[in-house]
C-alpha cells in the first residue's frame, strides 16, 4: 500500500479518541487485522503484511477489502457522530425536514405539507441559507399549483419574485467568495511558497467595485467575506493596525448575529481566533480577554471542537504573554496547558501539539531554562512519531 493510499490516510487522520471508537466497531477478523496494521504503521508495507497473512482467503482480495473497510469506517463515523453530541449543520437538518414535506405532499396531505414547509422556509431565511431557499420556493410553488387556493396567481408571482431576489443574493455571495479565495490563495503562496507580495495585483483586487462598500453585500456571509478580504489585504501589505481594525470589525459583526453564531460555531470561533492572532500581530489588546473567553464558551458539538478551541486559546494567549514579556503569565499558561494536556491530546493530531512544544521551548529559552528548552524541543520529535502527547 502506498503512503498516499486513501484508507491509510483516512485512518491516520483520526485522533486517538476517534481511533479507540473505531477499534470497537463490529468488524470481521480480517478487517480488524488490516485496521490494526494500518493504525500502528507510519508507512504501511502491504507486501510484508500480505506475506504474514499468506494462505488467508482475503489476501487475493486486498483491493476490494481495502475499499470495503474504507466504506465501513465512513459509515460508522456518520453513525457515532450524533450520539457523541455533534450537531448536524442547519442546512442538513432543514433538508431532512424537506423530505417530510415531500412525503406529506405525495400523500396529498397538502395543508400539512405546506405548514411544515413554512417553518422550514422561515429557518432558511433566518440563517441566510439562500441556496436552500431556492429549493424551498420551488416546492412551495408546486404545492401552490396543486392546491390552487383563492388568490393563488398573485401568490405565484410573489414566489417568482422571491426566487429572483434569492438568486441575486446567491450571485452576490459568489462574487464575495471569489475575492475571499483570491486573498486566501495569496496567503497560502506567501506563507508556504515564500512568494513575494504582488502589490499591484492586490491593488486590483481591493479596488474592485464589490470591495468598495459593505453596504453592497446582500447577506451576512458576503459581508463577513468583505471584512475578511480587507483584513487579509492589509496583512499581506504589512499594515498591522489596519489588519487589526478590519479583523475587529469582522469579529464584532459576528457578535451581532446570535443565531448564526450558534449554528456556525466553528466559523465563529475561526473569526475570533483570527482576531486574536492579529491582535498579537499589531500588539493591540483591546478586547483580547473578552474575545478569548468567547472562544471558550461554546457551544461545542463534539470533544474535538472543544479541544481545538482550547488549543487555539492557549496558543494565542502564550504568544500574547511572550510579546508583552509577561513571563509569570506565560508560565501560568504553560501550567494550564499541562493540566489540560490529556484532554487536548486525545482529540488533536500530533502536529497541533508540536506547535505548543515549540512555543514552550521558546519560553524556556527566554527564561534561561536550558534544560526545559531542550526537553520541550525533544518532545517535538516524539510527537511527530505519535509516541507522546
Amino acid at each position: 500500500m502506498k503512503s498516499r493510499d486513501d484508507l491509510f490516510l483516512l485512518i491516520k487522520s483520526f485522533s486517538p479518541a476517534e481511533k479507540r471508537r473505531l477499534g470497537m466497531l463490529p468488524l470481521k477478523h480480517d478487517y480488524q487485522r488490516l485496521f490494526k496494521a494500518l493504525n500502528e504503521s507510519q508507512s504501511f508495507d502491504e507486501k510484508a503484511f500480505l506475506a504474514t497473512e499468506a494462505g488467508k482467503e482475503f489476501v487475493g482480495k486486498m483491493p476490494r477489502k481495502k475499499h470495503e473497510l474504507y466504506e465501513k469506517i465512513l459509515q460508522n463515523v456518520r453513525a457515532f457522530r450524533q450520539p457523541l453530541g455533534r450537531q448536524k449543520a442547519m442546512e442538513i437538518q432543514l433538508r431532512e425536514q424537506l423530505e417530510d414535506v415531500l412525503f406529506l405532499r405525495d400523500k396529498k396531505l397538502f395543508e400539512q405539507s405546506n405548514r411544515r414547509l413554512s417553518r422550514v422556509k422561515g429557518k432558511a431565511i433566518s440563517y441566510h441559507l439562500h441556496e436552500l431557499l431556492i429549493v424551498i420556493l420551488r416546492i412551495e410553488r408546486s404545492l401552490l399549483l396543486r392546491i390552487q387556493p383563492v388568490g393563488y396567481v398573485k401568490k405565484l408571482w410573489e414566489i417568482h419574485k422571491e426566487i429572483e431576489e434569492a438568486s441575486m443574493v446567491i450571485k452576490n455571495k459568489g462574487q464575495m467568495l471569489y475575492f475571499y479565495d483570491q486573498y486566501f490563495i495569496q496567503v497560502i503562496q506567501h506563507k508556504k511558497l515564500n512568494a513575494a507580495i504582488d502589490a499591484n495585483f492586490l491593488k486590483t483586487l481591493i479596488t474592485s467595485p464589490e470591495l468598495k462598500d459593505p453596504n453592497g453585500c446582500l447577506s451576512f456571509e458576503a459581508e463577513s467575506n468583505f471584512y475578511f478580504c480587507h483584513a487579509i489585504h492589509h496583512y499581506l501589505l504589512g499594515n498591522a493596525q489596519a489588519t487589526w481594525e478590519f479583523s475587529k470589525t469582522l469579529y464584532l459583526r459576528w457578535e451581532e448575529e446570535r443565531e448564526i453564531k450558534k449554528v456556525k460555531a466553528i466559523e465563529y470561533r475561526n473569526v475570533i481566533n483570527n482576531f486574536l492572532i492579529f491582535s498579537n500581530y499589531a500588539s493591540r489588546y483591546e478586547g483580547f480577554d473578552c474575545a478569548l473567553s468567547r472562544m471558550l464558551e461554546g457551544p461545542f458539538y463534539s470533544d474535538e471542537e472543544e479541544a481545538s478551541a482550547i488549543d487555539n486559546a492557549i496558543h494565542v494567549n502564550i504568544q500574547r504573554h511572550l510579546h508583552c514579556c509577561n513571563w509569570d503569565a506565560a508560565k501560568a499558561t504553560l501550567q494550564e496547558y499541562r493540566r489540560k494536556l490529556d484532554f487536548i491530546s486525545e482529540h488533536l493530531i500530533p502536529s497541533r501539539i508540536m506547535v505548543h512544544y515549540l512555543s514552550f521551548s521558546r519560553l524556556s529559552l527566554v527564561l534561561e531554562d536550558w534544560t526545559g528548552a531542550y526537553s520541550w524541543a525533544k518532545k517535538v520529535n516524539t510527537a511527530r512519531e505519535g509516541k507522546e502527547h
